[in-house]
This record gives structure tokens, C-alpha cells and sequence, in this order.
């Protein structure tokens, strides 16, 4: 099917711990999964709704758009991402590094692999 927007609206735990929040991450891959499933060389745009950061292991700064407020509109590399899914949950793969520069260096000391969260 022709995919062009796909839009997940992310729970977002404000005690602080929404790093290890299972829903959250699997609307994030369920979204992920939605927009790889497109067909054929068009764009697809992502737009995640959220008052907390998205998990930048599946959708990156790079890919970000745009941000007003809590909407996080990102245009995915999607041969990237449907490497990424292809993965296990568990991979290190799609950790960010612990040297990120820029944005991700907020979140670096908690998103060390997928495999905390689960």
C-alpha cells in the first residue's frame, strides 16, 4: 500500500522513568513497522505526539523535520528503518553510542540497547 503519513501518539511517563516504558516503545515500532511496510520510492513522514522525547533509536535526529510543541514530525530514511526492524529487539545495533554528540547526548546515559527496556 502507499503510505504517506503515518501518526502514533506516545504515552509519556512524567515520574521520570518513561525510559523503560514497554508501550511506549512498542508504538514507536509498531509506527516504525507501519511506515516500512510502504511501497515504491515516495516519502513517507512520520509524525510522533509526545511530551517526552521519542526513543531516537528508530526514528534519529537527522530524520527529524520539524518539533513545535509535543509533535515530532520526522521523514525516515525507510531502507534504514527496515534494516533496523529486522533486528532483534534485544540489538545492540540500535543503541546510540555512548560518544553521541548534539541532541542524543541527553539520553545516552539511559538507551544503551533495546534490551533495557524489555
Amino acid at each position: 500500500p502507499r503510505i504517506d503519513l503515518v501518526v502514533a501518539k506516545l504515552p509519556c511517563n512524567i515520574s521520570g522513568k518513561w525510559s523503560r516504558d514497554v508501550a511506549r516503545l512498542h508504538l514507536q515500532l509498531a509506527a516504525a513497522r507501519v511506515a516500512s511496510s510502504s511501497k515504491g520510492l515516495h516519502n513517507v513522514h512520520v509524525i510522533l505526539i509526545s511530551d517526552c522525547f521519542p526513543i531516537p533509536n528508530l526514528f534519529t535526529g537527522q530524520e527529524l523535520v520539524s518539533r513545535k510543541g509535543n509533535i515530532w514530525l520526522y521523514k525516515p530514511n525507510l531502507n534504514l528503518l527496515r534494516q533496523k526492524l529486522q533486528l532483534p529487539i534485544g540489538s545492540c545495533e540500535l543503541s546510540v553510542p555512548l560518544q553521541a554528540k548534539g541532541q542524543y547526548s541527553v539520553v545516552s546515559f539511559f538507551i544503551l540497547c533495546f534490551r533495557i527496556l524489555v
